[in-house]
């Protein structure tokens, strides 16, 4: 990206977009951070408060209240606006109300002459970042998801307490839907570089069966219970964002499991070598038979990425067991069922 810069803009200034803005500032991610919301208000009190904190911590970014227009020159636009999630409902729930934010933002902002990348954690977030990708007409490499990362982070989280360890000991992901139909991805789960397969043979004492269910139960659930009890969820989702930006604007070529669009992916054989994950025994359970897929595409989901300046450089493919590559393709299957319904309204 030639004539690159180290600006931002968030778009939306509730509590993740604000816990966003703090997190990028305290920690100097970016040279200029430009906070746009319908509520112009409310965006230059947050632009103000921050600028106060500015004072004392001694970080340079610039903060400042802006409008659609600012957006021309950013390297990423952060998309936090969304219909706020009713507790008991599902983020899929917020759709049509989500629809109309970004029939109006994404516009507004490309007319900017906006060419950087654009961040979607608007939920739901996987169909949200489809969507963008398809108002604004950006290749697909540089409208991101926040995805799954979240879910991983909850993951890595409850496997490391129940195991009583450091979550930075622990390697864990989801993949799929940023919702229900989430997939852990306990074939390549690790804990101090030991898989967790070989933790379910040789340390019983530590890990079984029930508790990577209830572990992964955790991950899926603990996002709406958070919710219920304080209105939102804001510090995790703003580290997630915080780290995202970073990488792109430091190049990092970071991988991320981040909902990105899908193209022809995961195209495994569903009976191939790797068969099943025997959670109770820690062995794979051969399968076979199956047909070769074509893979999942036309439409975004959680899968890991490498993300650097450009946006979405490769996706990465796991080998996943058959059970792993089904519970996959029953997640996407329900986004594009929503895709498809939304297409047809």
């Amino acid at each position: 990206m030639s004539g690159f810069q180290r600006k931002v803009a968030i778009v939306g200034c509730g509590n993740v977009g604000a816990m966003a803005a703090c997190q990028m500032v305290m920690a100097g991610i970016c040279d200029e951070l430009v906070l746009i919301d319908r509520n112009s208000d409310l965006a230059w009190a947050q632009a103000e408060d921050l600028g106060h904190a500015l004072a004392v911590t001694g970080s340079h970014v610039k903060v400042s209240q802006g409008e659609y227009e600012d957006c021309r020159d950013a390297a990423v636009v952060v998309l936090t606006a969304s219909a706020p999630q009713i507790p008991g409902s599902s983020r899929l729930d917020q759709i049509h109300k989500t629809k109309a934010v970004m029939d109006h933002i994404i516009p507004s902002i490309m007319n900017s002459g906006f060419f950087g990348i654009f961040l979607v954690v608007s939920n739901p977030v996987d169909i949200m970042a489809d969507y963008v990708q398809h108002l604004s007409g950006l290749p697909a490499a540089r409208v991101i998801g926040s995805g799954t990362i979240l879910d991983s982070a909850r993951l890595r989280f409850y496997l490391a307490r129940q195991m009583k360890l450091d979550p930075h000991s622990v390697q864990a992901v989801c993949i799929g839907e940023h919702g229900n139909s989430q997939v852990a991805l306990w074939s390549v789960a690790s804990a101090g570089g030991k898989a967790i397969a070989d933790i379910l043979k040789d340390n019983q004492n530590r890990l079984d069966k029930d508790m990577l269910q209830e572990t992964a139960r955790k991950a899926r659930e603990s996002g709406n219970q958070i919710m219920e009890k304080k209105g939102s969820t804001s510090f995790g989702i703003a580290a997630v964002i915080a780290q995202i930006v970073k990488a792109i604007l430091m190049d990092e070529n970071k991988i991320f499991p981040v909902s990105a669009r899908l193209a022809g992916n995961y195209a495994q054989l569903a009976g191939n070598a790797a068969g099943s994950f025997d959670e109770t025994s820690g062995k794979e359970a051969r399968d076979g038979g199956e047909a070769q897929r074509e893979g999942e595409k036309e439409i975004y989901a959680g899968v890991p990425a490498v993300i650097n300046r450009e946006g979405i450089q490769e996706l990465v493919e796991y080998h996943l067991t058959c059970d792993e590559i089904r519970a996959f393709v029953r997640s996407v299957e329900v986004l594009k069922q929503v895709k498809k319904k939304l297409e047809e309204e």
